[in-house]
């Protein structure tokens, strides 16, 4: 895995909390940096950046059939094991407010009949997606929240005091984004989440 920074003539990089355009009025080079190798033949795939740009989360091949999900923090380089390599994992992905990290794996064991040879066949298809909270405490997804009838039909006719629920917060008053939300992740324990 390798990162390529730009770096401005004076040693200063973009940072992503500034928006897109941070440093696009300078001279920029590109700087080289060797994050993490592996021996098998697939190597590294599926790096994706996390939501504020100090997060990688990537799959590593450390065995012929199976492959590991890792979290790297890209200040400190560390490297941090999400998913062992017991199984094909593969497609990491974080959610828009980086409170998960969701991937694919092939855990379904099921064997079929293979009519022409006559002997059990197995596929290894991946059937569902996995979700990892990035926090200890954080809400399950996919638990619905016990929520009384009063406050669903709040929420149905707009809010109390018929508040406008427009999203007006994509952009600030001088018509910037705002920069993304820091990732605040538990590593502790994160691989038996």
């Amino acid at each position: 895995l390798l990162l390529l920074e730009f770096v401005a003539e004076d040693g200063q990089r973009p940072d992503p909390q500034k928006g897109r355009d941070a440093l696009m009025d300078q001279t920029l080079s590109v700087e080289v940096t060797h994050l993490d190798r592996s021996d098998y033949s697939e190597g590294i795939f599926d790096p994706v950046w996390g939501v504020d740009g100090e997060w990688i989360a990537y799959c590593r091949s450390d065995q012929r059939h199976g492959s590991s999900v890792l979290l790297m923090h890209l200040p400190t380089k560390a490297k941090h094991l999400v998913c062992d390599s017991s199984f094909r994992n593969c497609d990491p992905c974080f959610s828009p407010d980086g409170a998960y990290l969701t991937f694919v794996s092939t855990r379904h064991f099921a064997p079929s009949c293979d009519d022409v040879n006559e002997e059990l066949t197995f596929a290894m298809g991946a059937e569902l997606p996995y979700l990892v909270l990035l926090k200890k405490g954080a809400l399950n997804p996919f638990q619905r929240v016990p929520q009384s009838p009063a406050d669903a039909n709040e929420e149905e006719d707009g809010g109390e005091d018929g508040e406008d629920m427009g999203d007006d917060e994509d952009e600030d008053d001088d018509g910037t984004e705002p920069p993304p939300p820091q990732m605040e992740i538990d590593l502790e324990g994160i691989g038996e989440r």
